[in-house]
């Protein structure tokens, strides 16, 4: 993890080859699948929060609200852990993939960004909402994302 003052990236990369869905993820921006409606989380944040949340020291509504929820555990920086976890996942037709960065999941209301996702939109009005609703709830960080529909 990044020291004081230091910086690191985040990283989550996805290849879309045939009917499979290839991931490289370091961070906390988030792959996310759509299949009939339902929304999947593929990759899990690298944050010091959510190692909290999964040793059961902190529940999910004290983490929704933690000064610490942004910072990185593992992250693209000089002397900081850097392997990602590399994911695979069999597509379907129809399947939605996001990409997105904390820009937005960690801003945009969950049920709003939900249902937006198992819309209709096609992919280039979608990724305008998506931007809306970051924007909207009043985003201070960057916002990132990337559709693509198999």
């Amino acid at each position: 993890m990044p020291t004081q003052g230091e910086s690191g990236s985040t990283l989550t990369a996805a290849v879309l080859d045939g009917d499979r869905l290839h991931i490289a993820h370091l961070g906390d921006t988030r792959a996310m699948l759509v299949r009939a409606g339902r929304l999947e989380h593929v990759t899990q944040d690298h944050t010091h929060v959510r190692s909290l949340l999964e040793a059961g020291r902190l529940s999910p509504e004290e983490a929704a609200s933690h000064p610490d929820r942004r910072v990185l555990n593992r992250a693209l920086a000089a002397g900081a852990p850097s392997a990602p976890d590399l994911l695979m996942r069999q597509l379907e037709p129809g399947d939605l993939v996001l990409v997105a960065s904390d820009g937005l999941h960690a801003v945009a209301d969950p049920s709003a960004l939900a249902e937006a996702l198992t819309g209709e939109e096609e992919p280039e009005a979608l990724a305008q909402h998506l931007i809306d609703l970051a924007l909207d709830a009043g985003g201070p960080d960057n916002v990132a994302v990337a559709l693509a529909r198999a």
